[in-house]
């Protein structure tokens, strides 16, 4: 097997995830060019290997056993970022925080919800995510990627599919490399406070110190309206604060889940087993988690 330069062997996960949780992954991959993407996915196909496309990890739950196949990570080596008039086209592993602040120093005005989004542009875009009753397909306009045949195509966002935290991309083996935004233009100042007032009240409600994925489980709009969002049902069933190993159910926002030190991902799944059969068991709905398991 002829390995290429920029891919590790028996690279842990817990350094490339929010969680901290994560066996090795046989092979990893941190690609610097689409080029280099390429040849990751031929690496893999040509040796037969399963392979799984990663960001900064922020919504991810890698098994304890590790991955047997090639992760490959696109982040900081994959993450420019260009502003050209009205529009910022980011490849995948932009910090979308960062994106955010390029938007507000030029001016432009769509992107302030997803200052406190932690993830990269890829993941955002394939589960559709956002803040504030928004998403970010709210202002995209395109997104190139590489399809199941290793072409790289470009895709209009009226055809991208996108619903609540759903997009095509999530039923087609396709690797996103970029995404292209429209925005208006707009007061840096205003943007700015705008900005400075989504962190503030973030840091009031989320964990930050604590190792976590993120929200774990998606908001449901007909449990929404009976019960309300996901970390108020969990409130009121009396489990905020509930810790099996390593693994708690914050005590600040029920909705995250925080490693305490040393948990593993079978504590979080027993913990997530537990939340959703309490809630279904009280109110008759099944929670749908919202983090991704890679095993």
């Amino acid at each position: 097997m002829n390995k290429l330069s920029f891919i590790k062997i028996n690279e842990p996960l817990n350094r490339h995830c929010t969680l901290k949780i994560g066996g090795n992954a046989d092979y990893f991959a941190e690609p610097e060019s689409e080029q280099q993407i390429l040849e990751a996915l031929n690496f893999a196909t040509q040796n037969q290997l399963s392979y799984f496309v990663i960001g900064h990890g922020s919504n991810l739950l890698f098994a304890d056993e590790g991955y047997r196949g090639v992760i490959i990570k696109l982040a900081e080596k994959f993450a420019g970022i260009k502003v050209k008039n009205n529009t910022i086209t980011a490849q995948a592993g932009a910090w979308m925080p960062y994106v955010a602040r390029k938007a507000q120093v030029a001016g432009l005005v769509g992107l302030e919800h997803t200052i406190g989004i932690p993830g990269n542009i890829g993941g955002i875009v394939n589960m559709n995510a956002g803040s504030q009753r928004m998403s970010i397909a709210q202002n995209l306009i395109a997104v190139r990627y590489i399809d199941e045949q290793g072409g790289i195509k470009s895709i209009s966002v009226v055809d991208c599919e996108f619903g609540y935290r759903q997009s095509i991309f999530q039923n087609n083996k396709w690797l996103i490399l970029e995404a292209k935004f429209q925005l208006e233009k707009g007061d840096k100042n205003q943007i700015r406070h705008t900005m400075r007032t989504i962190l503030s009240e973030r840091r009031k409600k989320f964990p930050r110190k604590e190792p976590n994925c993120g929200s774990v489980f998606k908001s449901n709009p007909a449990m929404y309206e009976k019960y309300g969002p996901p970390g108020q049902i969990i409130e009121d069933l009396g489990i905020k604060g509930k810790q099996i190993g390593g693994i708690q159910v914050s005590p600040k926002h029920a909705n995250f889940f925080v490693n305490t030190g040393g948990a593993t991902a079978m504590e979080f799944v027993e913990v997530l087993k537990y939340v959703k059969d309490r809630s279904f068991i009280k109110l008759g709905f099944q929670l749908v988690a919202e983090v991704q398991r890679v095993n």
